[in-house]
């Protein structure tokens, strides 16, 4: 598995970067938080959730442990896959997501 990558942005798409690190660039989709720190940086790693399924793989990057953890548990929830998981980490921070879901918010 790949838990973390630390490179330089090479390319950006809408939702990630490519990250190059020792001359492999990795399509990654990120959070929000990681996405403009390494487009404001140039530069930097982050940590990894590596998705296989029958059509493909995906990497999915976090700025925390603490993002990828979160990540982790709401992609554990029947519904929720990899790209809405992201997609509701981008919307907030990690701890108003779980003030949120604490309170039934």
């Amino acid at each position: 598995m790949i838990a973390y990558i630390k490179g330089k942005v090479i390319d950006r798409f809408d939702g990630g970067v490519v990250l190059e690190n020792n001359g492999i660039g990795y399509e990654i989709f990120c959070s929000a938080e990681a996405f403009n720190r390494l487009l404001e940086k140039g530069e930097g790693g982050v940590y990894t959730y590596f998705q296989v399924k029958e059509d493909g793989v995906a990497l999915f990057g976090f700025d925390t442990k603490e993002e990828k953890t979160m990540f982790l548990k709401l992609i554990s929830v029947s519904g929720i896959g990899p790209k809405i998981g992201i997609g509701i980490l981008s919307g907030m921070r990690v701890c108003d997501l779980a003030t949120a879901i604490a309170t039934s918010d």
